[in-house]
């Protein structure tokens, strides 16, 4: 008959072309003599059933292709085999539960049986388990003639179930499945509680609460119950004992098991110690965030990119900070909690940016977890994205600059040193020119010109006349220069063509229709652009406050980003109020070092009422760049 042992070697056969009895011997513990005992014991019991497991000199062990197809067919037929641990974690997980289970002694030769490994191996996996048991007050003891046993009160040792195959998900991957679908049934019992009693827990404390249930509903299963003097009821507020009886009334009726008095109490007793601090059931203290948080935040960035094409996703302190916070989070969303945000508001009028992206990542974070996330935690979220970006614009926007100068070269050389000395945050390489030499400049090089003298030719940056020994009101001049977005940079992304100053649609459809229709006769777009906006628009909805809505396609439609603006003949409703400004957003594909700016200087426009007031009543281009600008 095949043990668990002979099915492990079979599954390791069939995952490569070869393996090494040393490399089977490392992954089952035991030693290469054993494991070519078992491959014998394979080719003996399988002979007949097209199965055969041969060896190749400085290669290894190995199966042919039909011998592989018979050993998956097996594999698959005896699914239901033996539940006994293969390897060194799984044998030291089965043990410490095997034991805390136990009522009796066990001799070491009967678990050697049980578990088809040597006195050695065991005796190594027993060290393992003491160690693990000694941090909770529990230990192992042995008696002569009728073997061993794990010794601890039952508080002691649902702590050490809690904290070690719960918190640590210390089981293998069926366990840890069943594990994860009982906990997420008992917490929504607890938080319809919750709910109904107006209670308050933190994640961590709702989280532990949760285990610590799923942990007494098995150790009662099994005959085992908490030591507690029922006289200490009068510790426990009425309301608190109150709310435990429901639970646990609820949970009786859900799981197949009754409470007794004593247990009710020490659920009680639990509660209250939890919520005062004295906590009765310790988790460590190290914050363990799980793979799939950090691979669903990997997907969450990547997401972020292809619709703001701000890139995020080789940013390791952003990626920290979002893994820790989602920690918590995930058990809110998990089991329906919400948490007040104080701040929300101030965080929405302050970081519009940072909300416009954490508004994303919330309807991302809904489609994960099915689950809808509350503007809360939207404000949370922005306030993370919000140090994000600060740190992105800690260093200036650094501006090119020409310096046109007629005196000589020495005069020259000290202005230029006077304005890299008092703006060089501000500044690319400075480079300085005679009036004479104008005509072999390329503009296009250069954001501004600092001139001491005028310049007659038609030139496509902004000109700063200053004297060859900068005063107070040419430092005043510059900085003011340097420190705002020339019109050129708005400009490049909203063109002229594009400002429609009578949109005429009498419903969101309509607008978005006209305006996608007049954007194609100046722009190459795809033929799906309307659908593809409306598309984003069901996920949800982009009126933004002040009268304004800001659509874009559920992707990046063209190579440069531009942005088309609607001004409406009457208001139209668009969702969450009524709108008379529409800017299309049509965000490109090439990397674009403005594009932060882009965002917050059109955030910024129609996030000021009085500024969307001054637009929709001029229904002005210029005006609108002077609002950017």
């Amino acid at each position: 008959m095949l043990t668990r042992q002979h099915y492990a070697i079979l599954e390791y056969i069939t995952e490569t072309e070869y393996i090494t009895a040393q490399a089977l011997a490392d992954k089952l513990n035991i030693s290469e003599r054993s494991v070519r005992t078992r491959i014998k014991e394979i080719n003996s019991e399988c002979k007949g059933k097209g199965i055969l497991i041969q060896s190749k000199a400085r290669h290894g062990f190995f199966a042919d292709s039909d011998s592989k197809v018979h050993i998956r067919s097996l594999l698959d037929k005896d699914k239901s085999m033996s539940d006994i641990p293969v390897s060194a974690e799984e044998r030291l997980q089965f043990l410490c539960v095997y034991l805390l289970n136990l009522k009796t002694y066990i001799k070491m030769e009967d678990l050697c049986d049980m578990m088809f490994i040597s006195k050695g191996t065991l005796s190594s996996t027993l060290k393992e388990t003491e160690k693990m048991y000694s941090d909770f007050n529990i230990r192992i003891i042995r008696r002569p003639n009728y073997g061993i046993k794990a010794e601890g009160t039952e508080f002691n040792i649902r702590r050490f179930l809690c904290d070690v195959f719960v918190s640590q998900k210390f089981l293998w991957e069926a366990g840890q499945l069943h594990q994860q679908q009982t906990l997420l049934s008992i917490g929504q019992v607890v938080g319809q509680h919750i709910k109904t009693f107006d209670k308050t827990f933190s994640e961590t404390a709702f989280q532990a609460f949760v285990d610590y249930i799923y942990i007494a509903i098995h150790r009662m299963r099994e005959g085992f119950f908490l030591s507690i003097d029922v006289n200490k009821k009068d510790y426990v507020e009425k309301k608190d004992y109150y709310f435990v009886e429901t639970l646990t009334d609820d949970l009786s009726k859900e799981y197949g098991v009754v409470w007794p008095e004593h247990e009710k109490l020490g659920l009680a007793v639990w509660l209250v110690g939890n919520n005062s601090r004295r906590e009765l059931i310790r988790y460590k203290e190290n914050l363990v965030i799980l793979d799939n948080i950090n691979s669903m935040i990997r997907e969450m960035l990547d997401a972020i990119y292809r619709e703001f094409n701000i890139d995020f996703r080789g940013n390791l302190e952003l990626h920290i900070s979002l893994a820790k916070h989602m920690v918590p989070m995930d058990i809110r969303l998990k089991y329906g909690l919400d948490l007040e945000n104080p701040l929300l508001n101030n965080i929405r009028s302050t970081y519009g940016l940072a909300y416009l992206i954490a508004d994303f990542a919330s309807r991302f974070l809904e489609n994960y977890y099915d689950s809808p996330v509350s503007e809360n935690e939207t404000g949370y979220l922005a306030a993370i994205f919000a140090l994000a970006l600060d740190k992105i614009n800690m260093d200036p926007d650094r501006k090119r600059v020409l310096v046109v100068c007629s005196s000589g070269r020495a005069n020259a050389q000290f202005l230029k040193h006077q304005i890299e000395k008092e703006f060089h945050d501000y500044l690319e390489p400075l480079s300085v020119i005679g009036g004479y030499e104008l005509d072999s400049v390329d503009f296009n090089d250069f954001d501004l010109i600092f001139s001491t003298i005028p310049i007659s030719i038609s030139v496509p940056v902004p000109i700063i006349e200053i004297s060859e020994f900068l005063t107070q009101d040419d430092q005043t001049n510059v900085r003011l220069a340097l420190q705002s977005d020339p019109a050129s940079v708005w400009e490049k992304y909203y063109r002229k063509e594009l400002f429609f100053p009578c949109i005429k649609g009498q419903t969101k459809e309509d607008v978005l229709r006209e305006m996608c229709d007049r954007v194609s006769e100046h722009c190459s777009m795809p033929e799906d652009l309307l659908s593809s906006i409306l598309k984003r628009e069901k996920m949800l909805t982009t009126d933004v406050g002040c009268g304004a809505a800001l659509p874009h396609p559920d992707r990046l439609v063209c190579n440069n980003t531009v942005a088309a603006v609607g001004i409406l003949s009457h208001p139209v409703p668009w969702g969450r109020q009524d709108v008379n400004l529409v800017i299309l957003a049509l965000i490109g594909k090439k990397e674009d070092p403005d594009i932060q700016k882009f965002y917050e200087g059109t955030i910024r426009l129609i996030s000021d009422e009085n500024s969307m007031k001054e637009l929709v009543e001029k229904k002005d281009y210029r005006t609108l760049i002077r609002l950017l600008s």
